[in-house]
């Protein structure tokens, strides 16, 4: 038999090691834990956020498609409904799902969103209109921009920013002397909603008008003031750039388009509001 003294020795040496081995394993797993946080995760989180961008995309391409469907077919009064996809679910166990917000800007004649004016054996015609929206995604990895529709053009990156590209041009086409437009106004209030999920989109047709004009006198004259309103007097000028001025007054882009004799000008009035996320 062994003596006592000896026996209390081996049982702690024994205890002491098991403790040890306990701790090891637990730092162990913190190192291949961080390892996982720092490494796996964020790849993991950048290809999800990636891939919600462009769903994102595409359904502000389906908005737009949407719209132009209604205004081809003459669908008034009409409600439509479109969702979209603000936040993206991540990795839920280590980071908490990114968020996004839309912004919906209602047209206001104060701010020349989009004011078309020409000339007449009946006078001068005006038409005002806009409809601006955006979807702001705040990503935790992948970069963090915005989705932007303006008028039907479409556009990606941030506001008022270098990174700012055009992935949809708008809705004017100039061919030779004949000019076609195709404006939107929204006359809701405008609003503003964030969420981590979905919002539902509705929007009221109200009225779509179409006429075409003879000019009798003078030039085209279109004044923007809109997020995008330099990338749309780039775009208009590339259509016809022997036809089309560009100069800037009071912050509006004003294109002025010489040698129309006809314009169609088709414009859709709808009312933009959320039906709530889920």
């Amino acid at each position: 038999m062994k003596p006592l003294i000896k026996q209390f020795v081996e049982q702690r040496e024994r205890g002491v090691s098991e403790v040890l081995g306990f701790l090891l394993i637990i730092a162990v797993s913190f190192v291949v834990f961080s390892a996982f946080i720092e490494t796996v995760v964020p790849g993991i989180v950048n290809s999800n956020e990636a891939q919600h961008y462009q769903e994102v995309v595409g359904q502000v391409y389906s908005i737009k498609g949407t719209l132009m469907n209604a205004l081809s077919l003459r669908l008034y009064p009409n409600q439509l409904y479109v969702a979209l996809s603000l936040g993206t679910q991540t990795f839920p166990v280590f980071i908490p799902p990114s968020e996004g917000q839309l912004s919906v800007i209602p047209f206001d004649p104060n701010l020349n969103f989009f004011n078309v004016s020409f000339t007449t054996s009946a006078g001068t015609q005006k038409f005002s209109s806009g409809l601006t929206f955006y979807v702001s995604l705040y990503n935790h990895v992948y970069p963090s921009q915005e989705v932007i529709f303006d008028n039907g053009m479409i556009a990606t990156g941030h506001l008022n920013s270098p990174s700012l590209s055009v992935i949809s041009n708008g809705t004017v086409g100039i061919y030779s002397s004949s000019m076609t437009l195709i404006l939107f106004e929204d006359i809701g209030g405008g609003f503003s909603y964030t969420s981590s999920g979905s919002v539902g989109v509705s929007i009221l047709v109200t009225s779509i008008s179409s006429s075409t004009y003879s000019i009798s006198s003078g030039p085209v004259i279109i004044t923007i003031h809109s997020p995008l309103s330099s990338f749309w007097a780039n775009y208009i000028k590339s259509l016809a750039p022997s036809q089309v001025q560009v100069s800037q007054s009071n912050g509006n882009q004003v294109i002025t388009v010489s040698g129309i004799n006809t314009i169609t000008v088709m414009l859709m009035v709808l009312v933009v509001s959320t039906s709530g996320g889920g």
